[in-house]
């Protein structure tokens, strides 16, 4: 969802516009059954994606029952899919509505505290920036509350943006590593035990814009075996489940140039076999790897057809659909998506 772009021209570095999710109809027809939740996820089960800016049709031409949408906390999935329900951190939401959100929610429903808090110009507000002695505080408030109501919810975070790498060409953020072992250090000097997530989850992307295009697989898989390794180092965590809930690229042209408005324009034709490759990587060693290593679901960047960010004339990500209605057909992207989630 958020991400860093690269400084402005002619004006001090600073942090861009951001990725826009937008919240798809509850009313398209979807067509698969929800995989119970206490399973191992089967192959296509394991392979999720993020709604975009396109139609409710367009998810269910997919077939992949888990998907992801932000921030809405009392969102609903259509009937035969999957969602996990966001939930503000800065400010978190006041009891009496988190009580009435969790109440009207299904029981054992997996809530995401928080979207990237190592990420200060996060999207939308109030779902990150914030210190990690802050998040263990509001991860504290949450875990009380939502498991008096139901014992069976799951907590999942924290989004964190990447893990031992920041990004090439922008301002820069905290990094995912530092980040998270100081809200743990922070949790475990408040309240005497280990953060309470269930799921621990991370967003996953090549952050240069300086080489393009974006897409270095061995970069990515790196940041999530790093993760693993330090679940997996101490009691509190190992062997907990890994989701995760962003993967892409956000530049797949071979280069780009500043407009005269100041946006940043493609240069070259998109890179389709270089993102093909990528995808056959990364996700062709998830497949592989995800029992070995506990990931349990990874999501890609984006489904349907993406609008591009404000400081971008043209979308530069991994595009599924060849356009924004019903009737748009699947982009090469997408048939590969699918041939690798085993579906085609």
């Amino acid at each position: 969802m958020p991400m860093l772009a690269p400084p402005a021209r002619g004006r001090p570095a600073a942090l861009a516009a951001v990725m826009l999710i937008v919240v798809l109809s509850a009313g398209g027809a979807w067509r698969l059954a929800q995989p119970a939740a206490a399973q191992p996820p089967d192959r296509a089960g394991r392979f999720g994606f993020v709604l975009g800016a396109g139609a409710p049709e367009q998810a269910q031409a997919l077939g992949l029952p888990w998907h992801l949408t932000c921030c809405d906390p009392g969102y609903t999935p259509p009937a035969g899919t999957f969602a996990p329900r966001f939930l503000p951190i800065a400010p978190p939401l006041d009891g009496d509505t988190l009580t009435e959100v969790v109440t009207g929610a299904p029981r054992g429903t997996v809530w995401m505290i928080g979207n990237e808090p190592n990420v200060e110009d996060s999207s939308p507000p109030g779902y990150g920036n914030l210190s990690g002695d802050g998040y263990a505080q509001t991860l504290h408030y949450y875990d009380r509350i939502i498991r008096r109501i139901d014992s069976t919810a799951k907590l999942a975070g924290p989004n964190i943006l990447n893990w031992d790498t920041t990004c090439n060409g922008c301002p820069g953020y905290p990094q995912g590593r530092a980040w998270t072992e100081a809200m743990r250090r922070a949790y475990l000097a408040r309240y005497g035990g280990e953060p309470p997530l269930d799921i621990w989850t991370l967003h996953v992307y090549e952050l240069d814009w300086t080489n393009f295009p974006n897409g270095n697989a061995g970069l990515n898989i790196g940041e999530i075996e790093a993760m693993r390794a330090w679940l997996d180092q101490g009691p509190g965590q190992r062997g907990k489940p890994l989701w995760l809930t962003e993967v892409g690229i956000h530049w797949g042209y071979p280069g780009m140039r500043f407009g005269e408005d100041g946006r940043i324009e493609p240069v070259g034709d998109y890179a389709y076999e270089h993102v093909e490759r990528y995808m056959r990587d990364v996700f062709g060693w998830l497949d592989a790897n995800a029992g070995r290593l506990n990931i349990e679901r990874w999501f890609i960047w984006a489904a349907a057809i993406a609008v591009p960010e404000g400081f971008a004339t043209a979308y530069g990500g991994i595009q599924l659909f060849d356009g924004a209605g019903p009737d748009a057909a699947l982009t090469r992207l997408g048939r590969l998506y699918l041939q690798l989630a085993g579906l085609r």
